[in-house]
Formats: structure tokens, C-alpha cells, sequence
């Protein structure tokens, strides 16, 4: 998945670090110094200083091997790195050592959803809420999962959901709060196909559809959210046979003007997803 789109579907997973990583549980309890590296591996993570969390991290692993939180909080930095394979190591690392973790749990859905494996996504999340997770992350996270299924009313129902929990901050509610109303639309547009007081978005200005340097066969399905003002923001990439070819469309998608959808008249926003299949010397966007 795009780092771009990977950082706007899964930026929860970071904003609500500081409320579970020094949070002791079942795993072997620090002594004084290794709390106290795992405080400043906290403050310096903040601050995008990874390599100083690291240096902070291992030196509290390096007292007490089996502290969960170091492991998780490796796992989260490798995350931000791009290390997907060595943060799902970390996390898994952190879960062996205090096997009820929630908030592992839900990291750990977070980067399985990167992966484009929505079964293991969704184990993951019900794993955090089993293990009675209190953050709203977990239901948004199960939102997208289901909208990568294309399951769009349980989308909606777990991103109302989400709201209703105690949010990290006012960016993540009011990013999940359009979200679920784009979709909650998009459920409502698809049941009114016949009105004609639901106009659908339809393409106006598309541009040249992209081509590879190296023609080859692909198929990319992406989805996001079409603006009042018919602007399209990728969020998900739903399917991708090709990752070049999904970096190229999340691109060139940023650039397409839609009519907005309209119900009964008045713009609204809207859930939307975008499909390109490509051959030698064919290009087909729906």
C-alpha cells in the first residue's frame, strides 16, 4: 500500500501512543531505569527522533528482556520506517511477553490491514475488543477493514461506533465523522439509483489515463472520498496486481475532476471507488 494512503488510513495507530505504551500490564515490570528509558524513548519518538527511541529502547530491553512495551514501541517505529516485516516481529514480540494487550493487538491489525490481509486485520482488531480495548482506533480500524470488503453499511456502523468512543484527538473524530457520512451517502445513493433526486458523481476531467514506461497488464481498484467540490482523496487501495501501477493511479487520481454528488440538488460528500485495468495497449478506468 502507498505510504501516503497507508499514513492517512492507518495515522490513528500513532496519535494514541502516548496512552498505552507506559501502561505496565502483565508483562515483567521494569525497574526503575528501564522505566526511565522507556520515558525518554517516549519523549524522543514524539519528537521524530528514532534512532534515539531505539538507542532508549534497546538499553531497557538490554535490563529486562521481556518487557512488552519496548517491543511494542520498536514495533511502531519500524512502522513509521516502512518496516513492515520487522514491526509486525516487534509487535509480535511485545504480545508473547503480555499475551492481553490490546493495544498491540490493534497495532498489529493495523499493519496486517497494510498488507492488504483483511482476515487477519479483523482477528486482530476483535482480539483488542475481547481484551477490552477502550480507544475508538479499534472500531475505525474494523470501518476500513470493512470498507475494503466493500461491506459498506457495517463500514458505517463501526465508524459511528468510533465516534461515540473517547477520541485520541479532534483531527482523527472529525476524519472518521466524514468518512462515515461519505459512505453512509454512498449506501443511500445505491438504494436510490432510480431517483432522480440522487445524482451520482460521474467523471468531468480526467486527463490522460497513465501509462507504464514498460507496458503491462495490471488491475488496481482504489476508493476514497469525492469532495462537494467533485475532488477525489484516495484512502484505500482495495486491490492491486501490480504496486507500480498503484503508485502511478494514486497519482494521477488527485487529479480527476468529478461532478459532485447531489441529493436533491445540494452537493454532498460522497464514498467512491475507482477501478483501472490495463493491458499492452488498452488502458480502462470505471
Amino acid at each position: 500500500m502507498s505510504n501516503r494512503v497507508a499514513a492517512c488510513a492507518l495515522k490513528i495507530c500513532m496519535v494514541i501512543f502516548c496512552g498505552f505504551v507506559i501502561a505496565f500490564g502483565q508483562s515483567s515490570q521494569p525497574d526503575n531505569a528501564a522505566k526511565e528509558a522507556i520515558a525518554r524513548a517516549q519523549a524522543a519518538y514524539l519528537k521524530n527522533d528514532f534512532a534515539l527511541a531505539k538507542r532508549e529502547l534497546e538499553s531497557a530491553l538490554a535490563i529486562k528482556k521481556d518487557l512488552a512495551e519496548p517491543h511494542l514501541m520498536l514495533g511502531m517505529i519500524a512502522r513509521r520506517e516502512g518496516k513492515i516485516d520487522a514491526a509486525m516481529k516487534s509487535v509480535m514480540e511485545a504480545i508473547k511477553y503480555q499475551r492481553n494487550y490490546p493495544e498491540a493487538h490493534y497495532v498489529m491489525g493495523g499493519l496486517h490491514f497494510e498488507k492488504r490481509d483483511w482476515k487477519r486485520a479483523e482477528e486482530e482488531a476483535n482480539l483488542a475488543l475481547s481484551q477490552d480495548a477502550k480507544f475508538a482506533n479499534v472500531y475505525a480500524l474494523l470501518g476500513d477493514i470493512a470498507l475494503a470488503r466493500e461491506q459498506y453499511e457495517p463500514a458505517a456502523k463501526f465508524l459511528e461506533q468510533a465516534l461515540t468512543q473517547s477520541p485520541p484527538n479532534g483531527g482523527v473524530t472529525n476524519e472518521t465523522r466524514i468518512k462515515m457520512e461519505a459512505v453512509k451517502n454512498y449506501v443511500e445513493f445505491q438504494a436510490n439509483k432510480k431517483n432522480k433526486d440522487f445524482q451520482a458523481p460521474k467523471i468531468a476531467v480526467r486527463g490522460p489515463i497513465p501509462r507504464p514506461v514498460t507496458p503491462r497488464q495490471s488491475a488496481v481498484k482504489l476508493a476514497g472520498i469525492v469532495n462537494e467540490q467533485g475532488r477525489f482523496t484516495p484512502m484505500l487501495v482495495i486491490s492491486a496486481s501490480d504496486q507500480g501501477m498503484a503508485e502511478i493511479y494514486l497519482k494521477y487520481v488527485t487529479g480527476i475532476q468529478f461532478t459532485p454528488a447531489k441529493r436533491n440538488g445540494a452537493p454532498v460528500l460522497i464514498w467512491q471507488w475507482m477501478e483501472f485495468k490495463s493491458s499492452v495497449n488498452v488502458e480502462v478506468i470505471r
